[in-house]
């Protein structure tokens, strides 16, 4: 007999086992041979199928095996595989059907004529445990269904972040949720221990117990949510922690049960105290009268066994209810190797390690009622038949719900929306003069106020914009930066006068209809950026106008990874895995991070890597499948919690506690939701989005930079004017982009040396075009034809002339497809959203759909219309928001300007604020602007990269060196300006020890004080090494008397003389050691800074280049002879814009890169001012190679062309 391992529903095919000789096979329906996947067969063959088969329904079988399959079977353009009819040949009997498989597997059936189960699991740990919690709820949900349970309780470890979850999967399945929290209680959660009192520590963290608290109603589920909150918010040490104050304030509606093995009963019965255990179960009665369960487990430890029996006693002896649990951790008895695996990979540890906290077999999974009679039948049957009942009682008790309704939000305090909209209203006017010029056509933007105003007022959303505009302004009023716009924000008039954007829409053509319509569900949503460093400016802010309890952060679910499950298992199964292993998994990894790069950090899921990459996985999945099978177990698991990036919940009419519950995050004070971001919108609360972007922080610091250098105030949110600037889009034509918002990538400076831009539409259309979406499928090449006049732009209709010309016939913009959808079929507003949303999300059911209804309404003819609907679908895979593509626009020229007209300040600010290994390039951008820039000194620099006007330079901060810490520089600084080395050492504070000053020494930072830096190194390290107090005669190459290394003459040492008498005393023996006491201790002369040869400049660039990272001082550069030099035809930069042709350039080698299959490659060029790659071709390449050194100063002749540049000559310097 075959059994089934498992089924594919989406491409209806199983894998089956042989019962007898464990022959593998995958099954496919009968019209699948010419249509295999490769990702299926690849993943088939790594779990061990023999072959293909299919089953006719007469039960006739055909098959081929692996071998053949592999021989012939022939690959499509689709990724998929056919084989011809003759390699079948016949298979035995015996194989069942696709169908039979399918009806293999488990039913769910919850209908009125199934035999109901009388068991409800309540004490259920499911993935939200994250530290123990391996089962989904889908698949518990699953598991408890396929028993004919009623309900399934979740009492997750100390957190209520699976109740929306739990609500979800029950209501599909038919089931009542009840929700709960497996509490860790203590006597008191504000003890703290004593600073470093190790063993309070430990028995604070140790102490404490466990406790199954569940909703009665709504009233409950609301107290279990403040109850979790406050045992983060007060008693979190080591976990979030209750007290019996918790229980008593957040009883009313709550049900208890006493818990597992650590319960509090249990824990004091375990230890032989009965008294103790009395009380502590009367202090619960108390809390919760009526609403107490006792708890028997069905685990098979002897301890348990004795444990139920004595909590049978004690709940007949005060009238309490008992109740069945399991305490399950995982769904099914076949998951307990997953389990252990995951336990191993939660607290990093093998999986042959013994003290996995279930190492022993506690059958913890969802188990059916069956089971769990079976499991407790050493107790009497009235007991068990009680203990089980009672578990469908006390669900049917819960009939609690998470009810979810979305108000609008009332900014007025103890207003109404009436009020917003005055005041919303009355804000705009207030700031029409400044922001709408007053030669434009005010009647056109009376009208278009008007019309946002009336869906705002419609809506309710007057407010919400009222709050997003008070938090702007705030901003902008106190000296914070605020991002010209993101998303379709920018689309909105109102958020524009409102200083919520700094784009009018009007003058730019940007549609509101993309942001909001009348049509469109929930609440509009600004995505608004602010810099990184004043995020904590704007919460406090926030905090402080709304109320501590009135605002928190969304939490996020951290989740398992395809390349962190291959590190993780790579490491948990370290003792199970062959030599050599490490490499393999290395490579996996690496053609992860290859398949996901293209998906802007989002990644893929574990079957889309299957599909994209099952060839290249599959030999892999083969020499470790069990590696691989639990891979695809445990990818995807929640692993840990963190916070959302932006999310923030403001309420304005009730604190937030009770209304969902909160949780800390680990070293920071404030709290954030235990649910997700569409969890907490799905409850009715309002989420705003306070985004950060580095650049902005740029910016920011350097705005700062020029008022304190300059005494200028430059307003941002004001430019008009600014936007015309020449000598600004000079330097974006001629691609000197680095640090322009969006278009400093390689790919970006590139395009701007084939656009060109010259106005704010222009650089709107760079940045949506860079992305690699239209790059890749042809989009950006199109543009850049038309817009040279290589190809002809030609409209699919007339009537969209308007439409696209300013896109040269290109449909970038979501806008665009909208407004096709309007003026070629009549569509409203509304459905023309729809469509760009149906286009946008890629559903080919909804696409074909939304393509038959524009068919059927489009003035055009039908063939055409289909040639357009084509164009729209493909064009909508790569199109871009306008409005944001104009807001970052706007972005990108605020950097470009400051860098032009400040460039000091603008190079300063960007030095503080991009990565490390990036301020290299700066540092030569800064050559390039005539900018210096200094190494640190200990006299003038601090924390981070300064100006030091006097010499127009931005110099390196002390912090800037690896090894040197904030306490450090802290002292440094604090005791500037140092007059003299002498007068350093005797007043530098503790922080700046030897290991610090002999790093500062090195890269030059006391050279304003000791100019000899090498010197002063000497000196430094004859201190450290005792040199500079060794005694002369000292001599490890002598042996003298008592073994001393001395070359003094003890044999004949002088006799000495009595001072008083004259007369000469008897010779004292030689010293048994070599110490300072020595008689004849002589101190060498000390270290003579001038006696030591100072770095050469090379040797000073080599330090500077290892310490830094860059060349500072100097360059190589300078060495070569200006006779030399002007044989250099062009500069790096004047490549960009020259045209084709031979040039000679300066430069270093950066790298040498061979081609992985030709014998062929790639030099980078380092130039003065930018990287230049240059291709080496094969005859080159043969008689170059030798010659090429890294580092290698060099003359390079390149040869450009459309594509880049070609190496054709080269000589070393």
């Amino acid at each position: 007999m075959y059994r089934v391992i498992e089924t594919h529903p989406s491409t209806t095919t199983a894998l089956v086992e042989h019962d007898d000789d464990a022959s593998r096979w995958l099954l496919v329906p009968t019209d699948t041979w010419n249509n295999i996947p490769a990702s299926l067969w690849a993943r088939a063959l790594a779990a061990g199928a023999e072959g293909i088969a299919c089953v006719a329904s007469d039960g006739s079988a055909e098959a081929v095996t692996a071998d053949t399959f592999a021989d012939l079977r022939t690959e499509t353009a689709s990724g998929t595989y056919s084989v011809a009819p003759e390699a079948l040949t016949r298979h035995p009997h015996g194989l069942p059907t696709i169908g039979e498989a399918e009806r293999a597997k488990p039913e769910i059936s919850n209908s009125a004529h199934a035999q109901r189960s009388n068991f409800v699991h309540l004490h259920t740990h499911a993935e939200y445990s994250a530290l123990d919690g391996l089962s989904t709820l889908g698949e518990a949900v699953h598991q408890v269904a396929a028993d004919r349970q009623t309900a399934l309780g979740l009492t997750d470890h100390g957190t209520c972040a699976g109740h929306p979850e739990l609500q979800r999967a029950c209501d599909a399945a038919g089931l009542h949720p009840v929700f709960g929290i497996e509490a860790n209680l203590v006597d008191d959660r504000l003890a703290r221990p004593a600073p470093g009192d190790a063993e309070a520590q430990k028995h604070i963290r140790n102490n404490y117990w466990h406790l199954c608290l569940y909703a009665e109603n709504n009233t409950g589920l609301s107290n279990l949510w403040a109850a979790s909150t406050e045992s983060y918010r007060d008693g979190h040490y080591g976990r979030p922690r209750m007290d019996w104050s918790t229980l008593q304030r957040h009883a009313d509606g709550v049900i208890a049960s006493t818990g597992c093995l650590r319960g509090p009963i249990a824990v004091a019965l375990a230890d032989g105290d009965t008294e103790t255990a009395r009380q502590r179960l009367a202090h619960l009665m108390a809390i919760f009268p009526g609403r107490l369960y006792v708890e028997i487990q069905t685990n098979t430890l002897p301890k348990q066994q004795a444990l139920n029996n004595q909590l049978i006693d004690l709940a007949r002896e005060h009238g309490l209810p008992l109740l069945a649990t399991v305490d399950s951790h995982f769904p099914t008895c076949a998951d307990a190797d997953a389990h252990s695996t995951w336990i191993a990979v939660q607290t990093n540890k093998d999986i042959q390690d013994e003290t996995d906290l279930f190492s022993e077999d506690l059958d913890l999974y969802l188990q059916t009622e069956a089971e769990v009679r079976a499991a407790l039948a050493y107790l009497a049957p009235d007991v068990v038949d009680e203990a089980v009942t009672n578990t469908a009682v006390l669900a049917a008790r819960c009939t609690a719900r998470i009810e979810g309704t979305t108000t609008t939000p009332v900014f007025t305090r103890d207003g109404t929306h009436d009020d917003d909209a005055r005041r919303l209203r009355e804000t705009c006017e207030a700031n029409w003069q400044r922001r709408i010029p007053a030669t434009a056509d005010q009647q056109t933007y009376r009208s278009r106020f008007e019309r946002e105003m009336d869906l705002l007022v419609e809506r309710g959303f007057c407010g919400y914009y009222l709050m997003v505009a008070d938090y702007c302004s705030w901003a902008k009023d106190n000296g914070i930066l605020v991002g010209p716009g993101r998303g379709s924000g920018g689309g909105s008039l109102v958020a524009y006068l409102t200083r919520i954007t700094s784009l009018d829409p009007i003058r730019h053509s940007l549609l509101f209809e993309r942001f909001l319509t009348r049509g469109r569900s929930g609440l509009p949503d600004f995505d608004v950026d602010f810099p990184a460093s004043r995020k904590a400016d704007i919460l406090a802010y926030l905090r402080s106008r709304y109320g501590q309890d009135h605002v928190v952060s969304i939490g996020t679910e951290l989740r398992l990874k395809n390349k962190a499950v291959i590190n993780d298992l790579g490491r948990v199964f370290a003792s199970r895995l062959p030599d050599g292993a490490h490499v393999d998994l290395r490579k996996v990894c690496a053609l992860i991070d290859e398949a996901e790069a293209g998906t802007a950090g989002l990644g893929m899921s574990w079957d889309e890597l299957w599909t994209q990459h099952g060839d290249q996985l599959a030999p892999y999945a083969q020499r470790y499948p069990d590696l691989f099978a639990m891979a695809e177990r445990l990818v995807g698991r929640l692993k840990s919690y963190g916070r959302h990036a932006a999310g923030v919940v403001i309420s304005t009419d009730r604190p937030l506690t009770g209304w969902l519950p909160l949780r800390s995050v680990d070293g920071e004070e404030q709290m954030v939701t235990q649910w997700s971001m569409a969890d907490v919108e799905n409850l009715g609360l309002v989420k705003f989005d306070v985004l950060t972007l580095r650049t902005l922080d740029t910016v920011q610091v350097c705005l700062d930079a020029i008022r304190e250098q300059r005494g200028i105030i430059l307003d941002l949110d004001a430019w008009e004017e600014q936007f015309e600037d020449p000598m600004v889009w000079e330097e974006i034509a001629d691609a000197h982009v680095l640090g322009v918002f969006q278009i400093e990538t390689h790919s970006g400076t590139r395009l701007c040396e084939q656009m060109r831009p010259r106005s704010l539409p222009e650089l709107a259309d760079m940045i949506t075009l860079v992305r690699p979406g239209p790059m890749n499928s042809g989009l950006t090449d199109a543009y850049l034809r038309r817009r040279a006049g290589k190809q002809q732009t030609s409209y699919p209709d007339e009537r969209l002339r308007e439409v696209l010309e300013p896109t040269h016939g290109c449909m970038i913009y979501q806008e665009q497809v909208m407004a096709v959808t309007r003026l070629l079929a009549g569509y409203s507003e509304e459905e023309a959203d729809g469509v760009r949303s149906i286009l946008g999300k890629k559903k080919i059911e909804k696409i074909a759909a939304a393509g038959k209804d524009f068919l059927a309404r489009a003035d055009m003819p039908r063939e055409a219309a289909e040639h357009l609907w084509h164009q729209m679908a493909e064009f909508s895979k790569y199109s871009f928001n306008k409005s944001h593509a104009y807001a970052y626009g706007i972005l990108a020229f605020w950097t470009a300007f400051l860098k032009v007209h400040y460039p000091i300040e603008f190079l300063q600010a960007a030095m503080s604020t991009v990565d490390k290994d990036r301020v290299p390039e700066f540092v030569r951008e800064s050559r390039r602007l005539g900018v210096a820039v200094l190494p640190p000194d200990v006299n003038v620099s601090g924390r981070g990269f300064s100006i030091d006007p006097s010499a127009y330079a931005v110099r390196y901060g002390l912090d800037s060196i690896k090894g040197v810490g904030e306490s450090a520089v802290a002292d440094l600084v604090a005791h500037q300006p140092y007059s003299s080395w002498s007068d350093f050492e005797t007043r530098r504070g503790r922080g700046a020890n030897a290991g610090v000053v002999a790093l500062l020494a090195r890269v030059g930072a006391f050279d304003s004080l000791v100019p000899n830096r090498r010197g002063l190194e000497a000196l430094l390290l004859a201190r450290k090494t005792g040199a500079d107090t060794r005694c002369s005669l000292k001599d490890e190459t002598v042996t003298g008397p008592n073994g001393l290394p001395c070359r003094f003459d003890w044999d004949n040492e002088p006799a000495p003389v009595n001072p008083r008498t004259g007369k000469k005393l008897p010779r004292k023996k030689p010293p048994k050691r070599c110490t300072k006491a020595c008689r004849q201790y002589t101190p060498r002369p000390a270290l003579q800074l001038h006696d030591v040869q100072p770095y050469t400049a090379e040797d000073i660039r080599e330090i500077e280049r290892d310490m830094l990272g860059c060349y500072v001082s100097s360059t190589p550069f300078d060495r070569i002879d200006p006779v030399e030099r002007a044989i250099c035809t062009q500069t790096a930069s004047q490549l960009s814009n020259a045209p084709n042709g031979r040039y000679i350039v300066a430069a270093l080698i950066s790298s040498i890169r061979k081609h992985p299959a030709k014998a062929m490659g790639w030099l980078e060029l380092e130039t003065e001012e930018r990287d230049v790659t240059a291709v080496v071709f094969p005859d080159a390449w043969a008689t170059e190679l030798h010659r090429f050194k890294l580092g290698q100063l060099c003359f390079a002749e390149v040869r450009k062309n459309d594509r880049g540049f070609t190496l054709t000559d080269y000589q070393p310097l």
